[in-house]
């Protein structure tokens, strides 16, 4: 696509999220106001106008404000990754040590605020949420940007003792983790409920991204060999799950009990959320942070192997026969996985088949936005315009197919 017209796209999404902004004038990175802050701050860096810029300081003078009333208020403040604290946290350090802020984060949020969110997540390692968008694994993507600090330190020590501890080993001895979520402790026959989920999203191929990142940023002797111990066991369970018939190879979840419903076919998909794209990823990721040639083998043959899953099969088509085109279950993720794996794995297939995927998200754009009709099958509303279902996401994506190279800002999605 020619840079004019992705420029063209960029400013149609800007212009009508704009215009529907007391629809995504809430606290929040995925569903909220802070992912629309990100969105800004990387179209002002491609195009550097000042209305990009102006939105930058305006969505932090009003997130600051609000943050600021709630403490006046003694209210409870969300700390989550997703829809709090964390994920407003995690934008300004990355737009700050990404030189799109001058200010310091110090400057703006008192450290004493930002040490919450260790005190956070040590409630959610008390529950075993380790939840890598709304647990402690994604609160501790902020805690890792402050890694040189003792209160960042600490929170990473305590995430790799807290997965050391609610691991739970198969019959091979490699590890896998109950999605706590999905377990309904009310119930006589609770076991049934018991689930490990597979995804980046919620799940296995998540924990060991965010272990990587981990392991690749830290200096820690101990810690590192403790988190190389995670991210190899977890990967070999991983690859354990693995069904070489039919068209899809990996479901969202395996379940402890006898009827797993992951052979049916909604329980597999591509997408960034879930699914054999996702695990070709989170493999590839794995076998370079480790220099594994098996782990990285096996991420290009599973990767491969997804390029024959066309658009009728992947899972992005509605009821409606129209295509999701969002980044959690649509098009623009998959697209996105495309271009990261190719990045990872230099093999022209991929890159052929993240050029399919690209070329179905340009036709749903032009259509989105003409009819506003961008939705996803997660999104209740006629319109959405969030970072994982909506319209913020989508602009993301789009501004990385100008250069066909990944952003920084993917780290919050564990990629």
């Amino acid at each position: 696509m020619k840079a004019e017209k992705i420029q063209q796209y960029a400013e149609s999404i800007a212009a009508h999220i704009e215009e529907h902004e007391s629809l995504i004038n809430r606290p929040g990175l995925f569903l909220g106001r802070y992912g629309q802050l990100l969105l800004y701050a990387y179209l002002y860096e491609f195009y550097q106008k000042e209305a990009y810029a102006e939105k930058v300081y305006t969505l932090i003078a009003i997130s600051l404000e609000e943050l600021e009333d709630s403490i006046s208020r003694h209210e409870a403040i969300d700390m989550t990754l997703g829809s709090g604290l964390s994920g407003f946290l995690w934008v300004l350090h990355h737009l700050i040590s990404n030189h799109m802020l001058d200010e310091s984060l110090d400057e703006l949020i008192d450290e004493n605020l930002q040490k919450l969110v260790l005190k956070s997540t040590e409630v959610d390692m008390g529950d075993h949420n380790y939840d890598p968008l709304y647990g402690y694994i994604g609160k501790c993507a902020f805690l890792l940007q402050q890694k040189d600090k003792d209160f960042g330190r600490k929170g990473l020590e305590q995430l790799i003792a807290s997965l050391h501890d609610t691991k739970v080993l198969d019959e091979k001895g490699n590890y896998t983790w109950v999605d706590v979520r999905r377990q309904d402790r009310s119930s006589i026959n609770y076991s049934r409920h018991i689930m490990y989920d597979c995804g980046l999203a919620h799940g296995v191929a998540g924990i060991i991204s965010f272990c990587c990142d981990i392991y690749q940023q830290v200096e820690d002797v101990t810690l590192r060999g403790q988190t190389e111990d995670l991210i190899r066991k977890a990967s070999l369970w991983l690859l354990d799950q693995e069904n070489p018939e039919g068209d899809f190879r990996f479901p969202y979840a395996k379940f402890q009990d006898a009827k797993q419903p992951e052979n049916d076919r909604y329980y597999a998909r591509l997408g960034w959320c879930y699914g054999d794209i996702c695990v070709a990823f989170t493999l590839s990721k794995a076998g370079k942070t480790l220099s594994s040639a098996d782990f990285t083998d096996h991420a290009l043959r599973i990767a491969l192997s997804s390029t024959a899953i066309k658009k009728e099969m992947s899972g992005v088509v509605k009821e409606d026969l129209s295509v999701d085109p969002s980044f959690c279950h649509g098009t623009c993720g998959i697209a996105y996985i495309y271009l990261k794996l190719y990045e990872s794995l230099a093999d022209e297939r991929l890159h052929k088949a993240y050029t399919y995927w690209k070329e179905i998200t340009e036709e749903e754009m032009d259509y989105c936005l003409e009819n506003h009709s961008l939705h996803s099958n997660l999104s209740m509303a006629q319109e959405d315009f969030g970072f994982l279902y909506g319209y913020v996401g989508l602009g993301l994506v789009n501004l990385s197919l100008e250069q066909e190279k990944s952003a920084a800002w993917d780290k919050l999605l564990l990629l």
